[in-house]
């Protein structure tokens, strides 16, 4: 995808994790104190992320369908298992699941499928997404993926896992080939305008002397 993007001119100045922007997107009430499991679907993919007083400890993306609820109750099992065994979430805490969707009439995961521990409510991207990132979203992008993208241009402190030095590797090679080339060029301009130099002052101290012998010649006579 790097290649296609460069191939059609466009500079590509760094790559972000959206796991890592969704803490800035998300409304901090809505995670401030609670375990936070936010669940939702984007491209036949489920992106899970484990949020506690705002902070992001864990990120998880599986190709599953929608309609796979029990399987994706399992993966919600497990991912409470995994947070127990890391002591981020205690077993008598109560955990927040929030399905994320666009439309309002989401109905989640079938209550029976999941621990008493695990509270489940249903959410749309607009009631939870932070104001700055309820712009105008353009085709081809979801609100949660045009609010990451503010989050980027708003110059965020957030990692650049491929800073562009890194991505224009080919473009920094041939910058310095062509360094190579322009200093060989003025070193070779250099050393012709230098022997040219050179002899244009032995002309000029031979046309100096042969004046002096006529001069010479002349007082003589």
């Amino acid at each position: 995808w790097l290649q296609a993007l460069q191939q059609h001119t466009l500079r590509v100045r760094g790559v972000y994790a959206q796991a890592l922007c969704f803490p800035c997107v998300i409304s901090p009430a809505h995670s401030a104190d609670a375990h936070c499991l936010y669940l939702y679907f984007h491209k036949r993919q489920l992106r899970i992320h484990y949020l506690h007083k705002n902070r992001l400890l864990f990120s998880r993306m599986l190709t599953v369908a929608l309609n796979e609820s029990s399987r994706i109750s399992s993966e919600v099992v497990q991912t409470r298992l995994y947070l127990i065994s890391q002591q981020w979430l205690q077993e008598h805490d109560r955990l927040q699941l929030v399905w994320l969707s666009e439309d309002e009439n989401a109905s989640g995961l079938p209550v029976e499928q999941l621990p008493a521990a695990i509270k489940q409510t249903c959410k749309t991207f607009a009631e939870m997404i932070h104001p700055s990132g309820r712009a105008r979203v353009p085709s081809g992008l979801n609100m949660l993926d045009w609010a990451a993208v503010q989050v980027v241009l708003n110059n965020r402190q957030l990692p650049n896992l491929a800073p562009e030095v890194n991505l224009l590797g080919d473009r920094i090679q041939r910058a310095k080939r062509n360094i190579t080339v322009a200093g060989g060029v003025m070193i070779i301009t250099c050393l012709l305008i230098g022997g040219l130099s050179q002899q244009s002052i032995k002309n000029t101290q031979l046309s100096i002397q042969q004046t002096k012998s006529t001069i010479s010649l002349w007082q003589a006579a």
